[in-house]
């Protein structure tokens, strides 16, 4: 029973290095797509799916953006820095959390710097082992300039990482920037599914919920209970809110929804 799987051992399982895809398919909706029906499984493609979503539901998308957040930054004595941004400070979009890969601890009031680019470390390594940075310009537009997008590791890109990833990387219905990570269920969505659907009567929402640290973060304790979920920035409309409590039929797209709702 699900309810006695505690340890993070239960969970592991054998994927072969080779059937993990490098890059998507050319075509968002041609990916595989596995489907439930009732109990018989049946193999098709993600455009199928208009085919077994009730003409009555309401389907909710996360609208998060990801942010191209992965910086590769140098030290004044020419060591590396890999910074990744997590979330601005207090609101503050010239300050944020970052996760922080270096040969040696990167410490409070330290200058590293990003091409032509100063960032001053204001405070070193928290409990959640992030450090604070102060950017020149705002984050966003930083790593707009300079960033590359922070695909996981089981996906191996160069390090000026690769030019797909800007849209592919990408729901097509992405609005708020914020997300670290790609809501990855809604990426072989096009805009002609969605218009399928609509046409087939399926009320279309979104919630917006921005993919953070937790989503890298390792589980570094055996039992699962012991291990700190981070906090997540999530936003619900009255609308959502009074949709989902209609009584029809409604579908999350991706764990991030699903959890948002």
């Amino acid at each position: 029973p699900i309810e006695d799987m505690r340890k993070v051992s239960d969970y592991d399982f054998d994927l072969p290095d080779e059937l993990i895809a490098q890059h998507p398919s050319e075509k968002r909706d041609q990916s595989r797509l596995l489907v439930d029906a009732g109990g018989e499984y049946l193999d098709g493609v993600f455009q199928d799916v208009v085919e077994h979503i009730p003409n009555d539901s309401v389907l909710i998308l996360n609208d998060s953006k990801v942010v191209p957040s992965r910086l590769y930054a140098q030290k004044k004595s020419g060591g590396n820095v890999e910074l990744l941004g997590i979330e601005e400070v207090d609101g503050n979009p010239n300050s944020w959390r970052c996760m922080a890969k270096s040969s040696k601890p990167v410490r409070e009031g330290a200058e590293l710097w990003v091409s032509d680019e100063r960032l001053l470390v204001s405070k070193g390594r928290d409990d959640e082992g992030l450090i604070e940075v102060i950017f020149p310009t705002s984050g966003i537009e930083l790593f707009r300039a300079h960033g590359i997008y922070p695909l996981p590791p089981y996906i191996k890109r160069p390090k000026e990482g690769h030019e797909e990833d800007a849209t592919r990387y990408q729901t097509v219905y992405a609005k708020h920037d914020g997300s670290i990570a790609a809501p990855t269920a809604g990426l072989h969505f096009t805009e002609d599914l969605l218009d399928r659907l609509k046409g087939k009567g399926v009320i279309i929402e979104t919630v917006t919920l921005h993919v953070g640290i937790g989503t890298f973060a390792p589980v570094r304790c055996e039992n699962i209970d012991e291990h700190t979920m981070h906090k997540e920035r999530v936003t619900i409309s009255e609308k959502v809110a009074e949709l989902i409590k209609s009584g029809r039929p409604v579908m999350a797209v991706g764990s991030t929804s699903m959890r948002s709702l």
